[in-house]
């Protein structure tokens, strides 16, 4: 096919070409390119400089979700791909909005929405346009005095307040007072800061003071939503116990129906959201419109950690505009510092505390400690595999499978990728075969996970339990006896030697062994290197080189959005409601 027949109606061939070589390079999709073509038909643009722009605009706005940001920025003039080069001669991007404005049957404004929005610096698909929209004005809106929702006051609330957070002045009676005055509350900190029992002791709270308060516990996985109920049941009796699900088993059909508000809103008084860092764009806005105006929500989650999977970061966002907000913002947030998981190690503590400030030099200096506990493994030293036997040698080798469980949580190798060379799948197969060298091919225990949720076994995707002679064993608090399967009976499961960073995320172990690798990737960023390092209760190594692991710190992408300046105007109008009761 000629470069001619793949030209775009009015399009420059540089421009044609551009786009060509972004499909070639994978960077685009044909689904971007016949949107482009869709809209020029449309919009029928009268010279062939608004017809470049319309064309990248619409290509790269339909691009950005894919690359986690809701809006190609126009307010840099940065490449949007590395190595591929906008074509010569375009205007300066701050221009573009103006021109795609005169083109009002494709591309609109906030007063007149069309396919692509032209708003404050971006260019939108509508549907994150109007998402945004929607998230930011209900996020604000449960911040203002709203429905009469009366509470239980006197003497009662306090006796309950004094009886499960006992002490005055912690962050966790901060939280709760917070909660009773405002119908949102979002609780952010790193991990083993006390976010779970802080929640856990909230729906307590709640589930006393108000009889027969509707209240129901959520997270984005099937193994975040089963530790939140863990650690419910733990502080929860049996007559108050709180349901927790998958966020997607919440919404129901409102996830098909795309959330219409006040459709058929959901019949709970308050719903907590644990996990929020892996919450999406979309995923909140059809929960925000599935919710009563009267619901209180709770939303828990570590902003430091890796990004939702779909675009937007909606936690750092939120968290940023409650934080520089007006007072009555403030009433939204509660931050979490102290760290309850390696307090017993406070050398990690504070290489956790150096990745996630950036300052990766410091970071690379607490290695020079030669401290145990924090290792730095050169990559020029070979494949760390003696260090894999030794962390997993208890469990590989134990007697039973009931020794062996009570191994699972005492290491774990992670990986930033799945597949490829350095990936979690290859590295765990090799694992398998150094073990069965070792032990013998039936002689040895390895760690399975789960890769599907699996409501008849209670199982759920990302949880951790071993593989030894046909069959599959798991513990937890969920059951009091070891779990064993039948190889055909079990949901779908695989060797987990090494797991991805991105699994990890929720679980603890007492040791990590992170396998970074030595060749830069733009995969390897500052979040991975903090979600994979507080994995670690007692001790981390990192397998890397120098150059490797400080541009790793340096590396601190961020998602472009608009939510974050939708909120903060939002909360900016908040004197002229007056002050909160």
């Amino acid at each position: 096919m000629s470069l001619s027949d793949r030209r775009l109606p009015g399009v420059s061939e540089a421009t044609t070409h551009w786009i060509h070589e972004a499909l070639s390079l994978e960077r685009l999709t044909f689904v971007d390119r016949a949107l482009a073509g869709t809209l020029l038909r449309l919009g029928g643009p009268r010279d062939t400089v608004s017809a470049d722009i319309l064309a990248l605009a619409t290509v790269l706005a339909s691009s950005a979700p894919r690359e986690g940001h809701t809006l190609f920025d126009l307010g840099t003039e940065e490449e949007p791909f590395s190595l591929l080069p906008l074509p010569a001669g375009l205007p300066p991007r701050k221009d573009w909005e103006g021109l795609l404005r005169g083109l009002p049957s494709v591309a609109g404004t906030p007063e007149r929405p069309a396919p692509l929005v032209a708003e404050a610096g971006g260019v939108y698909l509508y549907r994150y346009w109007r998402a945004e929209e929607r998230v930011a004005r209900l996020l604000a809106g449960r911040l203002l005095p709203g429905p009469e929702d009366p509470l239980p006051g006197g003497g009662e609330r306090e006796r309950l307040l004094e009886e499960i957070f006992p002490e005055a002045e912690s962050p966790s009676r901060v939280a709760a007072l917070k909660a009773l005055s405002s119908r949102l509350l979002v609780l952010t900190g790193g991990p083993g800061t006390g976010k779970t029992w802080t929640a856990a002791r909230l729906l307590l709270f709640f589930r006393r003071l108000v009889p027969g308060i509707r209240v129901v516990s959520a997270a984005p996985t099937g193994k975040a939503a089963a530790r939140m109920g863990e650690a419910l049941s733990e502080i929860l009796p049996g007559e108050l116990a709180v349901p927790s699900m998958t966020l997607h088993r919440l919404l129901g059909g409102a996830l098909r129906e795309g959330g219409e508000e006040g459709r058929r809103a959901l019949p709970w008084d308050l719903v907590l959201l644990d996990e929020l860092s892996m919450v999406d764009l979309l995923l909140m806005e059809r929960l925000l419109s599935a919710l009563s105006p009267k619901t209180r929500l709770v939303l828990v989650g570590d902003q430091d950690q890796l990004s939702p999977v779909g675009a937007g970061a909606v936690m750092g966002d939120l968290c940023r505009a409650l934080a520089t907000g007006p007072q009555e913002a403030g009433q939204g947030l509660v931050v979490l510092s102290r760290n309850y998981r390696q307090r017993e190690n406070l050398l990690l503590q504070e290489f956790s505390r150096k990745v996630a400030g950036g300052d990766g030099e410091g970071a690379l200096r607490l290695f020079e400690q030669k401290d145990p506990d924090l290792v730095f493994a050169p990559v020029s030293e070979g494949w760390p595999e003696s260090l894999l036997v030794e962390g997993f040698s208890a469990l590989a080798s134990a007697p039973s499978d009931s020794r062996a469980l009570e191994h699972l949580g005492d290491f774990m190798a992670l990986s930033p990728f799945r597949d490829g060379a350095m990936g979690a799948v290859r590295a765990s197969r090799h694992m398998e075969r150094v073990f069965a060298r070792r032990l013998g091919s039936g002689g040895f225990r390895a760690p399975a996970m789960v890769l599907q949720n699996s409501y008849d076994t209670g199982l759920m995707n990302g949880d951790l339990g071993l593989f030894t002679g046909g069959h599959l064993a798991f513990s937890g608090s969920r059951r009091p006896e070891p779990l064993v399967l039948p190889l055909r009976m079990a949901p779908p499961w695989e060797s987990a030697f090494v797991m991805t960073v991105h699994k990890s995320q929720g679980s603890e172990f007492d040791r990590v062994c992170l396998l970074l690798g030595g060749e830069e990737h733009p995969l390897l960023t500052r979040r991975l290197l903090y979600t994979a390092a507080t994995r670690a209760k007692k001790g981390l190594v990192i397998w890397s080189t120098p150059a490797c692991f400080l541009a790793m710190v340096r590396r601190f992408p961020a998602r472009s959005s608009g939510l974050e300046g939708r909120l903060s105007r939002h909360f900016s109008s908040f004197g002229s409601f007056g002050s909160r009761p």
